[in-house]
């Protein structure tokens, strides 16, 4: 009988945990038992990296992945990587015999059912624990400087200052360490714990955290403060300093992945809430602004899985469950009616028993059916063309490789979707085509990502319709269509649009006519407005105020504009839209596009909307 059967985990809530044995040999002796979280239960919850805990240009690097140990658990022996062994021979020098919860044992990893139900345990897991403990690895010659330079800085106060000053005071500050002691702490933020997918949580989680690196305790708020100081220093593009020298050899993913935690730090408790991180993706938008709580959790989720495309893991399904897990905590999740079904399709896709073309595909689904804006689309560009390897998941075009460093800038392009392409997508492709009216924009799909910057295919056009003519007329869309190869995005909506193309290709020839004589003819208009004291009712209902610099502009609708419409913006477009809401179909229709002078010339700044706009970005 296997040991996992011997301590069955009868409970939704139960755990196993291991207990440490006193002992001064290298045989590692430990007990197993269970505890169910419940119970509020006193245990330690390890953090560490599975592999080698430093990366290949650490002077102290060795092969740890081709190195196994074990551990005695009564007569059973469990065979477990290099560094765990490290690390519980070291918590056992510390006569450290409390209760440990460690993944790589206490979870059956052959039994994936449980695995499953486990990981939607660990951000509970991380969080209820007495104590996490963070293990850097064992030391090296240069972790006693490290930690005594690290302490200082923690008891005077100085990081926490620095790292909210100027460029100049920054550099002046780093410069002023000594640069033995820079070098050490840069030795130390090589540590792969650092630039873990899974990191991010089992360090904000807990309430209660210490961090070793061989015996050498040291505070990961500072040491993550001063990554997050030298993250600046390094990417100011400014000239370089003395502290530069010291960090060159630093991947900026190393000092980006300690800054990371910085930046979420302390934005994550109850007042702030998860998706109070959301709010740094459009710092300038008027903060008086009434932001659902559940688009900010989206918005905060869509942020944090693109983050986690910088950071490494053993498993590709690990880059959507590791940001997932840790936003669907109870501590995060919005008070709102509306959340509990966004939840219930969230808990869904958390299934590590899912391939991994399926895993991306169908959260990819659950953002574009979820969110408002579909910035999740703009992470879809590929740098590089699909190499063939078996071990690469065969992705759509139009959903982001996450397992993949990303590289994308956000979505800073509109196409109008008069061919409803999104309806092909997600929960969309369900509607008969008979019933879908090319000009009508289903709510959670105003605005499409630019499927230029998505597809594979380069042309030189100017709008959608020619782009898509382009490449309609091109070999590589004739030879992939009688291939059946037709994943790229551009393929999905010419399937969509059909022989209406050509309409498409006059119809913008048509508005861009329309606009310029719209622009040419109003210029006068609106200065005669601004001027006016005085506008009369039937006038207002086709306007649209807004300030731009503390002036009052007013933007012109369509003269079938109702009052009742909706202004709809996006950052990187400079021509404004009214969508007005088809009732009980959870749809917008499009009205026209809007004229404002200063926003279309990109002179908004500061913008204070009334109820009635839309700001995505």
């Amino acid at each position: 009988m296997s040991l996992y059967s011997v301590h069955p985990l009868q409970n939704l809530d139960s755990i196993r945990v291991l207990t440490l044995h006193p002992g001064e040999t290298e045989v590692v002796e430990v007990s197993m038992g269970t505890m169910q979280l419940s119970a509020k239960p006193e245990f330690i919850a390890l953090s560490y990296t599975w592999g080698n805990p430093t990366d290949e240009r650490h002077p102290s690097h060795q092969k740890y992945d081709l190195v196994k140990r074990h551990l005695l658990c009564g007569t059973d022996l469990l065979a477990v990587q290099q560094n765990l062994y490290e690390a519980l021979l070291q918590l056992r020098q510390k006569k450290e015999y409390t209760p440990i919860w460690v993944d790589a044992i206490c979870i059956d990893q052959e039994n994936k059912d449980e695995l499953n139900h486990q990981l939607s345990l660990m951000s509970r897991i991380y969080c209820d624990a007495t104590w996490v403990i963070v293990w850097l690895g064992k030391d090296d010659a240069t972790t006693r400087e490290a930690t005594q330079c690290l302490s200082i800085l923690q008891r005077d106060g100085s990081l926490v200052f620095e790292t909210m000053s100027h460029y100049e005071a920054a550099k002046e500050f780093l410069d002023s360490i000594p640069r033995q002691s820079r070098h050490a702490i840069a030795l130390l933020l090589r540590r792969r714990w650092f630039n873990r997918v899974w990191t991010l949580q089992e360090a904000l989680m807990p309430i209660r955290l210490r961090c070793f690196c061989g015996p050498y305790e040291l505070d990961i708020t500072t040491i993550c403060m001063f990554a997050a100081l030298s993250l600046k220093i390094a990417s100011s593009g400014q000239a370089r300093s003395e502290v530069s020298k010291d960090l060159d050899e630093l991947p900026l993913g190393q000092s980006s992945g300690g800054a990371c935690i910085s930046a979420w730090h302390g934005l994550t408790s109850p007042a702030g809430g998860f998706g109070a991180r959301a709010l740094f993706r459009y710092p300038k938008i008027d903060y008086k602004m009434e932001v659902p709580r559940t688009f900010k959790w989206l918005m905060a989720l869509e942020l944090y899985t693109h983050e986690a495309r910088q950071r490494n893991c053993s498993q590709m399904q690990d880059k959507i469950l590791a940001p997932l897990t840790f936003a669907l905590h109870e501590a995060f999740a919005p008070e709102s009616s509306e959340f509990l079904s966004l939840k219930r399709e969230a808990c869904g896709i958390l299934d590590c028993r899912l391939p991994v073309s399926d895993l991306y595909l169908k959260f990819t689904r659950f953002m574009i059916d979820s969110m408002v804006s579909l910035d999740i689309l703009s992470r879809a560009h590929r740098d590089t063309l699909y190499s063939g390897s078996t071990r690469e998941p065969k992705l759509p075009s139009w959903v982001p490789p996450f397992h993949e460093v990303g590289t994308t800038s956000l979505l800073d392009d509109l196409l109008f979707t008069q061919y409803n392409a999104a309806a092909y997508l997600g929960p969309y492709h369900q509607i008969p085509r008979s019933l879908v009216d090319p000009f009508e924009l289903p709510v959670r799909a105003v605005f499409f990502g630019r499927i230029i910057q998505i597809s594979n295919h380069a042309a030189p056009a100017d709008t959608t319709s020619t782009w898509l003519s382009h490449f309609r007329n091109s070999d590589s869309y004739k030879r992939k269509s009688m291939l059946g190869n037709c994943h790229d995005i551009a393929h999905v909506v010419l399937h969509n649009v059909g022989n209406r193309l050509a309409d498409g290709i006059a119809w913008e020839a048509e508005c861009q006519s329309r606009r310029n004589e719209f622009m040419k003819y109003h210029l006068s208009t609106v200065a005669s407005i601004q001027l006016s004291i005085t506008v009369s009712p039937r006038a207002m209902r086709k306007l649209f105020r807004f300030d731009v610099y503390g002036q009052r502009v007013i933007g012109l609708a369509p003269m079938q504009a109702r009052e009742s419409d909706h202004i709809c913006i996006i950052q990187g477009s400079r021509v404004p839209f009214i969508v007005r809401e088809t009732p009980g179909e959870n749809k917008y229709k499009l009205v026209g596009e809007a004229f404002a002078e200063y926003f279309m010339r990109g002179a908004v700044e500061s913008l204070n909307f009334a109820d009635r706009v839309i700001v995505l970005v």
